[in-house]
């Protein structure tokens, strides 16, 4: 085993240990297990953005009281109980799995005391039914799409826009590479990008009305 694959799996553990200090310390539980990733079938399975990463995206984002985020594929929740730390309007989580957005809802209300933003909502639904809410500004995905699914996600961003027109910003988790060419002829703009803890690239696409 040469030093780059023991440096990995070095990395790895340790991004599993916090994880779960962490959801012990909050008394939350939004980590990944084999059982959940398994479950997932055809889809990519539960596998949480890491807690250092979101928060800067969001902090360089710099959302307000006016913003409405929605997290597609939000799984037990650990991107809106991150969020929740920020003055959002509210906060909407989306996921098929209803095993998932039941721990999720739990966590929500764990969490609820350090939470800024209490307007928080946990849907269970096929994020390829799922209307766009008209008000929401900020949507986070981790790549839990195909390409024919990503673009039927990005026509809807694009009919709530031009219904209700604003600036929308995508906050995407390991973007796969057929990605770009998506959101460039929906006319959305790379703004940044940043490498997790996890090794996996976030990078933030933006939408003017």
């Amino acid at each position: 085993m040469n030093m780059l694959k023991i440096r990995r799996k070095i990395a790895k553990l340790k991004f599993y240990i916090l994880d779960n200090l962490l959801d012990f310390y909050f008394q939350i539980d939004t980590s990944s297990n084999k059982e959940l990733i398994e479950s997932a079938g055809e889809r990519n399975g539960y596998d949480p953005t890491d807690w250092q990463t979101f928060p800067k995206l969001l902090r360089l984002i710099n959302p307000g009281p006016h913003d409405v985020l929605l997290d597609l594929g939000c799984g037990k929740g650990r991107i809106l109980l991150m969020a929740s730390r920020f003055s959002f309007k509210r906060i909407i989580g989306v996921d098929y799995n209803s095993e998932l957005c039941l721990i999720a809802e739990k966590n929500v209300k764990s969490y609820s005391k350090r939470s800024t933003c209490k307007n928080i909502s946990v849907i269970t639904e096929d994020m390829m039914k799922y209307l766009i809410p008209d008000d929401a500004t900020i949507m986070y995905i981790y790549n839990p799409l195909e390409q024919n699914q990503l673009k039927g996600v990005m026509q809807k961003i694009m009919t709530s826009i031009q219904k209700s027109p604003r600036p929308f910003k995508i906050i995407f988790g390991a973007p796969p590479e057929f990605s770009e060419e998506i959101f460039k002829y929906s006319n959305a703009k790379k703004e940044f990008y940043d490498i997790g803890r996890n090794s996996k690239t976030y990078t933030v696409f933006s939408i003017n009305s």
